[in-house]
């Protein structure tokens, strides 16, 4: 499999040196440079592991002899034999736990993939990997549980300084792995993010070997896709509501959709307050503008990255057109053509769920169903209810002990946090601080 750009069609790169690269100099982000056709009687009776052998083999060039090692060692790290687990909350709706993984988050699920991934690629080529991202709150902790003490590779994580919960950032500050370095910044998750864009965007990606574990990066994507296709092995015209921050999640499961995968009914983008998504699908107006923090803080994100992927896919691979519309962008809106419109309508409904909504889910799960959820799952859950519609899967991100405060203010109890992160609020921390102006000095200063 080749990749290209979503802005520049003529660069072809292996899957190796993509997901050591993660965005393209052009701007655009990785793509493959064609859809493959996937179908549930490829994957008929597979373990999880088998599922993620089959998919890493379509997707990159590693060796079938190398792949059953990477992905032995992915999984060692879940907490229980399934990897995930599903829930059935009355006639009409489950719930898929996607947080049994060493941080409690969906984002271990790639994440851990990617970290062995990595450590392969980057043995074999006898290079050495600097890797930069942003964290809303749960990629953070996935990346640094993934990259912690690998070989070859240094790991900088931008967080917005307060607006994670204590639990998220300790997770990701107790880690003292020498190739660890957390940095709080004074800012937004978007400011986070601007940060990464432009180192990665930069000459300085190139001297340094720089990449982002971000949903930008491929190689998330793709271990994404393996939770859908085992989680929908039995479901038929399932709708699938996804709480929607940078679009990389429900991203996964509308390629594999456009694979040919059978079993998906209709998407449902689950925002919070930061409602760019939502409104665009409503007017078709697509606005560049701040985020704003909410209780769903993973979510936080205003204009979200992985969008430009689904919007290279619907305009018919045309990188010309994406290229306008993300120059058109930083003067605050652009229009979408008409065409993308109802294809993105077609595949996909959106809402905005707000705080007071998100507690009233909460509250509302825990009474009806004796099952405590998370502020993201909650969001969604807030969605299906205004819906009105039948056979829901919500893709459930984060474990609720994750979110202790807002679990608390809408039930009054709290969540019991897994065995395998106990102790974590009582580790000593170990981060910077740095002003949106200074970061890019203090992560050159730790790569080297």
């Amino acid at each position: 499999m080749l990749y290209n750009t979503t802005r520049n069609k003529n660069v072809q790169k292996t899957f190796a040196e993509i997901v050591c690269l993660s965005n393209a100099s052009c701007g655009g982000l990785y793509i493959p440079t064609q859809i493959p056709t996937l179908k549930k009687s490829d994957f008929a009776g597979f373990t999880y592991g088998e599922v993620a052998q089959k998919v890493i083999g379509i997707f990159t060039e590693i060796p079938q002899n190398d792949i059953g090692d990477i992905v032995e060692k992915s999984l060692k790290n879940f907490e229980i034999p399934e990897i995930f687990a599903k829930k059935t909350l009355g006639e009409n709706l489950k719930i898929v736990e996607l947080f049994h993984g060493p941080t409690l988050s969906f984002k271990d699920y790639p994440m851990q993939f990617l970290g062995n991934i990595v450590e392969y690629i980057v043995g074999k080529s006898g290079q050495k990997l600097n890797i930069l991202t942003a964290t809303s709150g749960d990629t953070g902790s996935a990346a640094i549980h993934a990259f912690a003490n690998k070989e070859n590779v240094k790991i900088v994580v931008l967080h917005p300084k307060g607006k994670v919960t204590e639990f998220q950032r300790k997770q990701m500050t107790t880690c003292h792995a020498k190739n660890v370095l957390n940095i709080a910044i004074d800012g937004t998750f978007d400011d986070c993010q601007a940060i990464v864009k432009e180192i990665t965007n930069s000459p300085f990606a190139k001297e340094r070997n720089i990449s982002t574990v971000n949903s930008i990066n491929w190689g998330r994507i793709m271990m994404q896709m393996v939770y859908y296709i085992k989680l929908l092995e039995r479901e038929q015209n399932a709708n699938i509501f996804v709480p929607t921050g940078n679009f990389g999640n429900i991203f996964a499961c509308y390629f594999l959709k456009k694979c040919g995968f059978e079993g998906i009914g209709k998407m449902f983008i689950s925002n919070n307050e930061n409602d760019v998504i939502s409104k665009m699908h409503k007017t078709g107006i697509m606005e560049n503008k701040q985020s704003v923090a909410t209780i769903s803080p993973a979510i936080d994100i205003s204009l979200p990255s992985n969008f430009e992927r689904m919007l290279f896919l619907e305009s018919g691979f045309d990188a010309k057109k994406i290229a306008e519309i993300y120059t058109q962008i930083k003067d605050k809106t652009v229009a979408l053509s008409s065409d993308i419109l109802q294809n993105f309508r077609n595949y996909f409904d959106a809402s905005s769920i707000t705080n007071a909504e998100t507690l009233i889910a909460i509250r509302k799960c825990y009474d009806n169903f004796g099952y405590i959820i998370d502020p993201h799952t909650a969001v969604s859950f807030a969605h299906f209810e205004k819906s009105g519609v039948k056979n829901g899967v919500i893709i459930s991100t984060a474990h609720p002990c994750k979110f202790e405060n807002a679990v608390f203010d809408a039930i009054g109890i709290n969540a019991e946090i897994p065995t395998s992160n106990k102790g974590i609020m009582e580790g000593e921390e170990k981060l910077e601080s740095s002003s949106f102006e200074n970061a890019k000095d203090v992560i050159l200063g730790f790569f080297g």
